[in-house]
């Protein structure tokens, strides 16, 4: 049983950071929300404390990141102003604050 629930840890463990390393590739950085998946991890209490998905803000942006992917599947937009969610040429990657 012990054997199961180590599993069982282990499993959540890399969802959670997979999903999070994920979220780096459309462009967000570390969340200071503790229960938001793309907080920063600096042990394996720290990812088994944080929660499995984004939070409202990281979420947005994940959205926004998938929308304009929609909109322009050959990359040509380089980056997104976030402040009033328009795409601008310039930077030669998406950033996100």
């Amino acid at each position: 049983m012990v054997f199961l629930v180590m599993i069982s840890y282990s499993l959540e463990r890399v969802v959670k950071e997979a999903i999070h390393e994920l979220g780096h590739t459309y462009g967000l950085g570390h969340c200071r929300d503790a229960r938001c998946i793309m907080y920063f991890s600096n042990s394996l209490l720290d990812t088994d404390r944080k929660g499995a998905a984004f939070c409202v803000n990281c979420r947005r942006m994940v959205e926004e990141a998938r929308r304009v992917e929609e909109e322009d599947p050959e990359g040509m937009i380089l980056a997104i102003d976030m402040d009033n969610g328009v795409p601008r040429w310039g930077g030669g990657f998406m950033r996100w604050r």
